[in-house]
């Protein structure tokens, strides 16, 4: 038994060895060396440059988006789940949660590539990978999840004169929040190569000599850490060694900061050698009426709720590869209401308020455009004598304020031409005749006018639509009794000697319609059943005829002409027809 007990703990030992000696075989980081010439020359230019006034980071959050590239073998292995880079990205940001630095995750790309995933630090395999899949290193931090041998990460230095896109992170797929590497898989080695990104040493850089890591409160470090030793002081000089800051290497249960010394530092160095990264835009957020004068006010979501009020030629400082969100008044101000948004001079297609926004480097503002609308449009249903009946017909409004947003705190909104989904446009059934104006509310909805000359024709721009109910059983008041109508046909009223709207079909029950006039009045036209337009229709030896086609079963036909159509009813299938254009020839010659 004492001897199977020694056997086991040799095994146990020898097991604890060998992992101690693959774990030491493995470089934390692969960074480049630099001399303490070096170091000194690195940090006259930064002085020099700081010397002549140049501008550095201010107190406001500076934020950075990252790109990340999982590079996996060619058979796919080395990957890792979205949500290990989520936790990525969020140990970065607990990491460096004491700075101004917060990182956004822009985008994620899958590539299988061997060669590139067992890259190293200077290596053909390195420079072709970051070539192909490099984004625009002036903005975007490119955060490369690889395979790497013998090595946890490596970065490339602000000051480095290489090709741009060779800038950027590498770091082990096994060290992402999740991953196999015992003890540095939690996420620390990409804050500890975001360090270098951003311009900080080793805290062990030049050991115990001058200028050490070149900074003022991180103390002098004869060597890298290993492990998690309770305490450690290597050097002469005073403190201790920093063994739980990130720019050491002790494994990720003992990291947990930055010095305010190395954020100082952090700062000056993005300043100098990244300042499209960390340099806000200048926006200029507008809200202008049809005579390109400001009017009313916009708000700006922030995380949970809408901001202040913020009044047209407002300039705000807003990051690049950053989502937005705008809402522009939803008022009428003097006969004009909120009609598109537009990015600088270019028209946005898609005109739901709440717009987010997706800035790029090139923009410099954004504005919501109000139009004049006009009250005073009628949309109803008419029947033989042009007499306006009751009913209900159906009217689609892009600009109706209607959809409670789940996104944005359930604030109302409209919805747009939305085709699909919870917020798609749809027809609201009104009551003939109907008035979409400034002030009347239909169970909440109300319209605030219309817009002249929202053109169907044109695929960029978005357009009201009308549908006719039909058929629809409806009291007459010339007969004081109840008839069935169907649909006929659409018509406007002229004003001015010009058509008060146009139609996309106007012999569709549903059709496109753009309102062209002030005082426009759109009607469904229905023909009711055994009505007619003419007044000896049904007077005795009038145009009013029942008559039995020979040979068909003794069916007797009704037939009428109104509204310019030749109507007919059978006492079969006890339904009207109306037959266009006057007469069919196989009922009368």
């Amino acid at each position: 038994m004492k001897l199977y007990i020694k056997a086991l703990l040799i095994s146990i030992i020898t097991m604890l060895c060998l992992a101690e000696e693959l774990r030491s075989q493995t470089i934390r980081c692969g960074v480049e060396s630099y001399t303490p010439e070096e170091v000194l020359q690195i940090e006259e230019l930064l002085n020099e440059w700081l010397e002549k006034g140049n501008m550095i980071i201010g107190p406001q959050i500076v934020y950075i988006p990252i790109v990340v590239h999982v590079i996996r073998y060619d058979n796919g292995s080395a990957d890792v789940s979205d949500q290990q880079i989520n936790d990525q990205i969020d140990a970065i940001n607990t990491g460096f949660a004491n700075t101004n630095f917060r990182f956004r995750l822009y985008s994620t790309q899958r590539i299988n590539n061997t060669f590139w995933t067992t890259n190293t630090f200077g290596s053909l395999a390195e420079n072709d990978m970051k070539a192909a899949l490099s984004l625009d290193p002036d903005y975007f931090l490119n955060l490369y999840i690889c395979d790497l041998p013998g090595i946890l990460g490596y970065a490339r230095f602000p000051w480095e004169n290489i090709a741009k896109h060779l800038q950027g992170v590498v770091v082990s797929y096994k060290t992402l929040p999740g991953g196999s590497l015992v003890d540095y898989n939690e996420g620390d080695t990409g804050t500890h190569e975001i360090g270098h990104f951003c311009g900080l040493y080793h805290t062990f850089q030049n050991g115990c000599n001058e200028p050490g890591d070149a900074v003022e409160d991180t103390p002098f470090q004869l060597s890298a850490t290993v492990g998690c030793p309770s305490s450690r002081n290597s050097c002469p000089q005073p403190g201790d060694d920093p063994i739980h800051n990130f720019m050491d290497y002790s494994s990720d249960p003992c990291l947990d900061h930055f010095t305010q010394g190395q954020f100082n530092r952090m700062k000056h160095i993005m300043s100098q050698y990244r300042s499209k990264m960390v340099t806000p835009l200048n926006i200029t957020l507008n809200q202008k009426n049809s005579s390109s004068q400001p009017v009313g006010t916009l708000k700006l979501w922030e995380s949970n709720d809408w901001s202040s009020d913020i009044n047209s030629g407002t300039t705000l400082n807003l990051w690049a590869y950053s989502n937005y969100t705008f809402q522009g008044a939803q008022q009428i101000i003097s006969n004009e209401k909120y009609n598109v948004w537009k990015k600088g001079d270019e028209i946005i297609t898609d005109i739901i308020n709440h717009h987010t926004f997706l800035l790029m480097p090139t923009d410099v503002s954004l504005t919501s455009q109000f139009d004049i609308t006009k009250s005073n449009v009628v949309i109803n249903n008419t029947t033989e004598s042009s007499a306006i009946i009751a009913g209900n017909l159906k009217f689609k409004d892009p600009w109706l304020i209607d959809y409670a947003d789940p996104l944005f705190g359930n604030s109302v909104r409209n919805r747009g031409m939305k085709e699909s989904g919870p917020d798609k446009l749809e027809f609201k059934e009104r009551s003939s005749p109907f008035y979409p104006d400034y002030t009347t509310n239909y169970n909440g909805d109300v319209y605030k006018g219309v817009f002249l000359d929202q053109d169907y024709l044109d695929p960029n721009k978005p357009y009201y639509s009308v549908q006719a109910i039909y058929p629809q059983t409806c009291t007459l008041a010339q007969t004081n009794r109840e008839h069935t109508f169907y649909f006929q046909n659409w018509s406007a009223n002229t004003v001015n000697g010009v058509p008060g709207a146009v139609f996309q079909n106007a012999n569709s029950p549903t059709t496109g319609v753009v309102f062209k006039k002030e005082g426009a009045v759109v009607s469904a036209n229905m023909k009711g059943t055994q009505l007619s337009s003419q007044s000896e229709a049904f007077k005795h030896n009038g145009q009013n005829k029942i008559v039995r086609i020979s040979g068909n079963q003794g069916i007797m036909y009704q037939v009428y002409e109104s509204m310019g159509n030749l109507g007919y009813k059978n006492d079969m299938l006890r339904k009207k027809v109306v037959i266009e254009s006057g007469c069919d020839s196989n009922l009368c010659s």
